[in-house]
Order: C-alpha cells, then sequence, then structure tokens
C-alpha cells in the first residue's frame, strides 16, 4: 500500500507543530489571553492552518497534472 506524501507531510507536521504550540503556550501563556475562552482554539487554529499549509505546499508525483506520463493508464489501440 502506497501513501501519498500529501497524506504523510501534513501528518508529520501536524505532530511537530502541535509541539511547538504546546511549548510556546507554556513559555508563554498569556500571549493569547485576549481571546478570552477562545485562546485554546485560536492555539489549535495555528495548527490546523499550518497543517493545511502542508498539504496543500507537497506535491505528490504520481498525481502531479504537469508530470507527463505519471499515473496515468496506457490507452487501448496505441
Amino acid at each position: 500500500m502506497n501513501i501519498s506524501p500529501k497524506v504523510i507531510a501534513p501528518a508529520i507536521f501536524n505532530i511537530i507543530l502541535i509541539g511547538v504550540v504546546a511549548a510556546i503556550a507554556g513559555i508563554t501563556p498569556d500571549l493569547l489571553t485576549f481571546l478570552g475562552p477562545w485562546s485554546g482554539v485560536a492555539y489549535l487554529g495555528v495548527a490546523a492552518i499550518g497543517t493545511a499549509l502542508a498539504g496543500y505546499i507537497k506535491r505528490d508525483p504520481a498525481r502531479d497534472t504537469f508530470n507527463e506520463g505519471a499515473g496515468t493508464l496506457p490507452v487501448q489501440g496505441e
């Protein structure tokens, strides 16, 4: 089973980013206090946006539309 790099990259990036966000929240817990009860959501939102961007930016050669012949099936009769 071949897992797409567009799935693996965001998963790894999410683990790293959650650790970074947790460290920032531990070091400066008052960073987002102006948001009140929504500060936890904002911390997770940073991780979610970063994960989505990592998946968007990562290229998958099997699904690359500019790579002629990658991921295509041969046409019958040619």
